[in-house]
């Protein structure tokens, strides 16, 4: 069945089911106290409508970059872990898909 990563209109990454949460729960756990409402947005579907997505469409620009600094988080800290190499494809795609975004600013 696999999930989606929506980042905005018309911009969707699907994955396989494996891919999909290998990426989401490590983007998860990389946001920060502050940044705990944000991260509830972008996991509302996953975690409280039953769906197999999460969505960034809807994040200002500053809530934005605070996924997007998850998200480098998230693949910087898996970079180290042994099965990188694995899913060093789905994070360049993730990125790729990141960096495309008109909100996107590091």
């Amino acid at each position: 069945m696999g999930g989606s990563i929506f980042f905005s209109n018309g911009a969707q990454l699907p994955l396989s089911t494996q891919d999909f949460y290998y990426v989401v729960e490590r983007i998860r756990s990389q946001f920060n106290s502050s940044e705990k409402g944000v991260g509830e947005k972008v996991y509302l579907p996953l975690d409280e409508q039953g769906m197999t997505f999460i969505s960034a469409k809807l994040l200002n620009k500053r809530d934005f970059s605070s996924f997007s600094k998850a998200v480098l988080n998230a693949r910087a800290a898996a970079q180290v872990e042994e099965s990188f190499s694995r899913f060093e494809g789905v994070w360049n795609l993730v990125l790729e898909m990141l960096r495309q975004d008109t909100r996107f600013e590091i």
